[in-house]
């Protein structure tokens, strides 16, 4: 009859703190910034002190994880979720929570943990987030004059051949641009000159103007940045998903490609 005790490793924002079954469950989040000056072994005490029936990881193999902590086990269920949708191969990690487009069914063989398959998707965002109104392209600096492809994902995963399918696509639809999401001025040089040394390409000048790099917004204005775009173009190795999930919640579709990754 008592609650369920689960304990997040966590430094992102969960948004459903807000709608879960009180009577049931009990929450506890550790913030790895908060651990940042305990050991392994007495972060996992802490957690061990607490009771905790079931322990959920959200980092992975992502940057800042601290797997050495559940490795000593400090509650008797360990659950992946969230920040790393591959398998960590860990013998110390129970399960993981997925869906059956980023697990497909023919590969949970690769995966050493048992596979909790939600109903739709593995994945949750607020869904209270407003978007700015009243906004017009020229507020964003946006080009009036044709259709905007866009991409807002982290510049390490446009990968060469993204890029090149991207190029391929605004050079096949005229007066078309695409949007991309600065990053520093390396990105940004490095991406202007695989558009100026594509053998393919003779009006290269053009088409450096054609891919418009744009800064980082408050979140609110990002999502009404997003809305005035025509359609996402996704990356293909690494997927997006924060950003996909902004597209899709600003009402502006996305194209994509399930791989095998």
């Amino acid at each position: 009859g008592k609650k369920i005790r689960v304990g997040f490793l966590t430094d992102l924002r969960l948004h459903f703190f807000n709608s879960y079954n009180k009577d049931k469950f009990e929450f506890f989040i550790y913030p790895f910034k908060d651990f940042s000056n305990l050991s392994n072994s007495k972060a996992s005490d802490l957690i061990y002190s607490d009771k905790i029936d079931i322990l959920v990881d959200t980092k992975g193999y992502t940057e800042g994880s601290r797997l050495e902590i559940i490795a000593s086990r400090p509650a008797p269920i360990i659950v992946s979720w969230l920040g790393f949708s591959g398998t960590t191969g860990a013998n110390f990690v129970d399960y993981i929570i997925s869906d059956k487009v980023v697990i497909p069914k023919e590969h949970s063989k690769y995966y050493s943990e048992n596979i909790i398959t939600l109903p739709h998707t593995y994945y949750l965002t607020d869904n209270n987030q407003e978007i700015a109104e009243g906004m017009t392209k020229s507020n964003f600096g946006l080009p009036t004059d044709g259709l905007l492809f866009c991409n807002f994902s982290q510049s390490y995963k446009i990968d060469e051949n993204t890029f090149s399918s991207w190029v391929k696509i605004i050079k096949k639809v005229p007066n078309s641009y695409l949007c991309l999401l600065s990053q520093g001025k390396d990105a940004e040089k490095n991406l202007k000159r695989m558009l100026r040394s594509d053998p393919a390409n003779l009006t290269g000048s053009d088409l450096v103007k054609r891919v418009v790099f744009l800064p980082k917004l408050p979140k609110k204005m990002h999502l009404a940045r997003l809305s005035l775009c025509d359609l996402y173009l996704d990356t293909f190795v690494c997927n997006g998903r924060t950003a996909v999930i902004d597209s899709l919640w600003a009402g502006t579709p996305v194209i994509t490609l399930q791989g095998k990754h």
